[in-house]
């Protein structure tokens, strides 16, 4: 229990939130209500490496059990949030408890300047800051993030996708992807119930390029192969072949 109390008190330089969406209004939903709670407290914003969502860091120092407060209420992805609390109680001497990637693959992070963006819109912060929660304020904030959408840089994100079936294929395939994530908290995935007549179920791998995104999907076949789970994947025919998996840009 001391040990408890000793890390949850441990001090620590920012907050940081990984939005795992690429829509503007996600970004200044969180943005905003990050500046309710620290309305004098620099915070900067960025597309992820991966070209797909958004980070922003709050440059305050807070504890750990701070730090896990506001993530949670800022909307960070979950299951940084788990990792996190996994590496802080699986090692007492882990020191990066909250990691954010300026770069991963080669792709480095893009800044966004939204204090320059938002300046030139300034009857509508003024108005969502003050009116904040209410159903006024939140429909103008979509307005203002459609009128942002140009001036937000823009990444590309690959997916990876297989179809298959079987509940207790999901499962092996989800502590697969969970102990990579485990390794590797810029991974990304999720799986999906299939609405295709022939699977039950989607699982879905984002990658920042379409090389990526097919070298993943090879090395997911290899383990697949392994784990004895080949026979549950749904296939398809292309250029005279059978393959398990296709790749597309995701929009």
């Amino acid at each position: 229990m001391n040990f408890l109390n000793k890390e949850l008190n441990r001090k620590i330089e920012y907050i940081g939130i990984d939005i795992d969406s690429s829509n503007p209004y996600d970004l200044l939903f969180t943005y905003f209500k990050a500046k309710k709670f620290f309305p004098d407290v620099e915070i900067t914003a960025s597309v992820s490496p991966s070209g797909f969502g958004y980070h922003l860091i709050i440059h305050k120092e807070v504890t750990i059990f701070e730090n896990i407060f506001y993530r949670v209420m800022l909307h960070d992805d979950p299951w940084r949030i788990v990792l996190s609390i996994k590496k802080l109680f699986m090692n007492k001497d882990e020191q990066f408890f909250d990691i954010i990637f300026d770069s991963k693959w080669g792709k480095d992070s893009k800044k966004i300047d939204l204090e320059k963006i938002l300046s030139k819109h300034m009857d509508d912060v003024k108005y969502i800051f003050e009116n904040w929660g209410s159903n006024e304020a939140l429909r103008r904030l979509v307005e203002l993030s459609q009128k942002i959408d140009s001036k937000i840089p823009k990444g590309k994100q690959w997916l990876t996708i297989f179809h298959f079936n079987g509940n207790d294929v999901k499962e092996k395939i989800m502590q697969i992807c969970d102990d990579i994530r485990v390794k590797d908290p810029t991974f990304k995935y999720n799986v999906y119930k299939s609405y295709d007549k022939d699977s039950d179920f989607v699982l879905v791998v984002g990658s920042p390029s379409k090389e990526i995104a097919y070298q993943r999907g090879k090395w997911f076949v290899m383990v697949f192969s392994k784990e004895g789970l080949l026979d549950s994947m749904v296939t398809y025919e292309s250029k005279g072949k059978r393959i398990y998996f296709f790749v597309k840009e995701r929009k």
